[in-house]
């Protein structure tokens, strides 16, 4: 816990670095790779969260295609009301999703 409270507090110390101007390229090439590695490997965990909510998205279409309701004699303005309840409850389900699937925390100063 004090060490969650220190890394709030404390000020991150930023590293400065001289380059002579002949060694600038070189400097760039290995940075900019090891940014694109990285990038690569976030990008490649959001695109396997993003497919695994597709499949789940599949599977909740299916069995709700295949779906019946338990007492089949219930009157039409019955079962319209159960359908705009069920719809408010997945828009909010989904609409909470997107936010928390957004609230990805990106560096507030991504290096360039």
């Amino acid at each position: 816990m004090l060490k969650f409270l220190k890394n709030i507090f404390m000020q991150k110390e930023i590293k400065n670095e001289e380059i002579n101007l002949n060694e600038l390229e070189g400097w760039i090439e290995s940075n900019k790779k090891i940014i694109l590695n990285d990038l690569n490997k976030k990008t490649d965990e959001i695109m396997s969260r993003i497919s695994n909510e597709v499949r789940k998205c599949n599977e909740n279409l299916r069995a709700l295609e295949n779906a019946e309701l338990a007492n089949p004699k219930i009157p039409l303005r019955a079962k319209q009301a159960l359908i705009l309840k069920f719809r408010q409850v997945k828009w909010q389900k989904a609409l909470s999703r997107a936010i928390r699937f957004c609230s990805i925390s990106l560096p507030m100063n991504p290096p360039i």
